[in-house]
């Protein structure tokens, strides 16, 4: 019993620490972005903005690598940042800029993400097809999504490796693509869907 109580007590000192460095952080270091792109001003693409998005990717990444707060800057993690926090994504950026997409449904693109995957030649087509968010490196072997939130690049980002890994092909990607991104905002309140999605990705 007293080991369990510890282990318990390591525990929670462990995740406090972890939360309170986090938010020291964010009050003393990070200044609030004074980035121009807010929504989009016809009202047609949401309500999501790269200023908004910022403190979510702050909470689950740590701090970025190189930041500027000014007007037309942008937020950069880096390889080094992402994998000192256990992450397998190579590169992850928000700029503050407003890209109107409508796949799988309105809303602008402003946050990147990129992922190591090596994509036969012969299949590149096909998996830029997938969305037109979508872009390959055939030299770096990086693919990059980019979307308003982590979730629909992540899931876009397993939708490629199981193309590449040959267990869908273009048409079935096509289908699931959607479905896959909506349920992740409609049906996933603990993130446990989400994070099924970064784990196979990351193994």
């Amino acid at each position: 019993m007293n080991y369990k109580r510890i282990i318990l007590c390591i525990s929670i000192i462990i995740i406090l620490f972890i939360v309170i460095r986090c938010l020291c952080f964010q009050s003393n270091n990070l200044k609030k972005p004074q980035w121009k792109s807010s929504p989009h001003p016809s009202g047609k693409y949401g309500e999501s903005s790269p200023g908004t998005r910022f403190w979510d990717v702050v909470q689950e990444f740590g701090p970025p690598s190189v930041y500027d707060s000014k007007p037309g800057g942008v937020a950069i993690w880096d390889l080094e940042t992402l994998r000192s926090g256990g992450s397998c994504f190579d590169r992850i950026e928000i700029r503050d800029e407003m890209i109107p997409h409508g796949k799988p449904a309105d809303h602008v693109d402003f946050l990147y993400t990129w992922y190591s995957l090596d994509v036969p030649r012969d299949q590149i087509c096909e998996v830029i097809k997938l969305s037109d968010s979508v872009s390959y490196d055939p030299l770096k072997k990086l693919i990059r999504a980019r979307c308003h939130d982590m979730r629909p690049n992540v899931v876009t980002l397993w939708i490629a490796k199981q193309m590449v890994e040959r267990s869908i092909n273009l048409e079935d990607a096509q289908a699931i693509y959607g479905n896959r991104i909506n349920e992740l905002f409609d049906d996933d309140p603990d993130r446990s869907k989400y994070y099924g999605y970064m784990k196979e990705l990351c193994s």
